[in-house]
């Protein structure tokens, strides 16, 4: 199947011009040539599939390195496994490298550059790619025939693959796989099985493989040799070979090979996919989720007009107030919504936590002399205000969470830097001895080892902002003192963050004996700025960063303005972020 999409001019499409080799380009042109193709100068034939590559430098690419790139891009498609019409392999890519932009236009993107930077003549014909000084990535157009690219060959034949018809995951997948090696995954983008030299696009090899992450099976039905690079970066799965033909994989990463029935997350090389995205409406802060059996609840902080949100102020303070909303589900379907007056309440003033707990919803909000706590009936899928109190006079942040013993309320005292945990209901509050933070807290209960978790961030020597867990014990009558502490991604890792972590404890039998944390945290940035979300997984495999895997969520393009909400939903997970 040719690896080319034809874009040609509808009049052409519709005369049905003869393209024997299926590149785009008519054989009357490959054999007399049209506006700029001149077959005697280019060497184009209608038996074998011939590509024009339009290369627009900006100001400052040096020429020389632009054309040892063009010199690889060139290579890369003659090597294709492909077979053309006249029984040769790959495909003749015609590179035609133009002047240079201006100094004067290195302000202006690519997509603005393409009417002055892809020539007419060769608009419909060729595939025209601005090359950017930098080392980094690239991006499309949303037209068949521009591109913007680092000056990096890997990165400009993934973007040419998008011109070809080319996505990210396998054809007819709803994920990416680790199965799909090609580089038009970023997974494999500037590697494959270890090697920078091996990049290539997917030649089909495990296209009968379909995945499901919540029912994987760890028995695959190929020789170990042929899955070695999953074991490579960027996944280090392990794997076991099983006879000749067959191999285990430990796709959860629970340390027991050749399960079924598995749910994980496989195919987070680059980053911890998202999929499903939808857009529920506005939010004045963190939105936070939690779940409650088939109930899926969604919790945020509103203004009272939706142009309120257009002011530049992201957040919510005590001269800027908003509203709490609640919103549950059902999967994706919207059972009910109510928004709590602030005649029944307070006005919010800051961020918001929740848990669910025997059909009640619990939520903390900071408001403007503390904090306030709502208590939620939930019944036939909605919600009823049961209960609102006010706590007066405390500083920080407050978490809540459910645990045996009744939902627990954990509070950061921002001027202390410690941590306190009290009773929904109040009555006292214990400091939790040794625990500080310079950050707000997240809090999650540890059912393998029945103790509260509770994130501290902190200095590690000259790394500020690194996270650890401290494992709690005790309860309101005798205090609390700490069991242990560990590191999110090692003594030697790097994982931080300046405002407060989302953390989960997973028990379920995917995670492994010893169940595991998720920790997800924004990167080191101030509130209010839009910033990447980082997700920390412990796994049972030691020597991948002392039991962690750290992945961004979605990508870098799925900033996010504030903390993102995140719970276990059955047999999956569900996440918000604000953008």
């Amino acid at each position: 199947m040719p690896l080319l999409s034809s874009f040609l001019l509808g009049t052409v499409l519709l005369n049905q011009a003869v393209d024997t080799d299926k590149d785009g380009l008519p054989d009357e042109w490959e054999i007399n040539g049209f506006g700029p193709i001149d077959p005697k100068k280019y060497g184009c034939r209608p038996n074998r599939s011939d590509v024009f590559l339009i290369f627009k430098p900006r100001n400052g690419v040096k020429r020389e390195d632009l054309d040892a790139t063009v010199s690889k891009i060139v290579k890369f498609y003659a090597d294709l496994d492909y077979v053309n019409v006249d029984g040769s392999k790959g495909l003749h890519a015609i590179p035609i490298i133009l002047e240079p932009l201006t100094k004067e236009q290195d302000s202006i993107g690519y997509i603005d550059l393409y009417e002055t930077a892809m020539p007419k003549e060769w608009r419909g014909i060729g595939h025209g790619v601005l090359v950017e000084v930098s080392q980094g990535g690239g991006g499309q157009a949303n037209r068949p025939d521009w591109c913007g690219s680092s000056n990096r060959w890997e990165t400009i034949v993934h973007e040419l693959g998008h011109q070809f018809g080319l996505d990210h995951g396998p054809k007819g997948g709803e994920t990416g796989s680790p199965y799909h090696t090609s580089l038009m995954n970023y997974d494999y983008s500037y590697s494959f099985n270890g090697q920078a030299d091996l990049v290539h696009y997917s030649k089909g090899t495990f296209k009968d493989l379909k995945m499901k992450e919540t029912d994987l099976d760890e028995n695959l039905s190929y020789p170990s040799k042929e899955l070695e690079f999953l074991t490579k970066r960027p996944y280090f799965f392990k794997i076991q070979p099983d006879g000749d033909k067959r191999t285990k994989v430990d796709w959860n990463r629970n340390g027991i090979f050749g399960e079924k029935n598995v749910r994980a997350d496989v195919n987070d090389g680059y980053a911890l996919e998202l999929r499903g995205n939808s857009i529920e409406g506005f939010s004045a802060g963190s939105p936070v989720l939690v779940a409650g059996g088939d109930l899926l609840a969604l919790v945020t902080p509103v203004l009272e007009k939706e142009d309120d949100y257009k002011s530049q102020i992201w957040n919510l303070s005590d001269s800027r107030s908003g509203s709490l909303k609640v919103a549950l589900f059902n999967g994706s379907k919207k059972l009910s919504e109510l928004v709590v007056p602030v005649d029944q309440a307070a006005p919010v003033t800051g961020e918001v936590t929740a848990a669910f707990d025997k059909n009640r919803l619990y939520v903390a909000a900071k408001i403007a002399d503390g904090f306030g706590l709502y208590e939620f009936a939930v019944q036939d899928g909605k919600a009823t205000l049961a209960q609102f109190r006010k706590i007066k006079a405390e500083l920080g942040e407050m978490t809540v969470v459910s645990t045996p013993m009744g939902v627990k309320l954990v509070r950061w005292d921002s001027s202390l830097d410690s941590v306190f945990v009290s009773d929904w209901s109040r009555q006292s509050e214990r400091i939790v001895p040794g625990v500080s933070s310079s950050t707000g807290v997240g809090a999650a209960w540890n059912s393998k080892r029945n103790g509260l978790a509770i994130t501290e961030t902190v200095s590690q020597g000259k790394k500020v902002g690194r996270v650890r867990i401290a494992l709690v014990a005790g309860d309101m009558k005798k205090g609390f003192s700490v069991k242990d502490r560990i590191w999110v991604e090692g003594v030697g890792g790097n994982f931080a963050t300046a405002d407060r972590p989302v953390l989960l404890f997973d028990d379920s039998s995917d995670r492994g004996p010893n169940g595991g944390y998720l920790v997800y945290v924004r990167g080191r940035t101030e509130r209010n700025v839009s910033v990447v979300t980082y997700v920390g997984r412990q796994i049972e495999d030691p020597a991948l960063n002392e039991g962690w895997r750290v992945k961004m969520v979605g990508n870098e393009w799925a900033n996010g303005m504030n903390l993102p909400g995140v719970c276990f939903y059955p047999g999956d997970s569900a996440c918000d972020y604000r953008r």
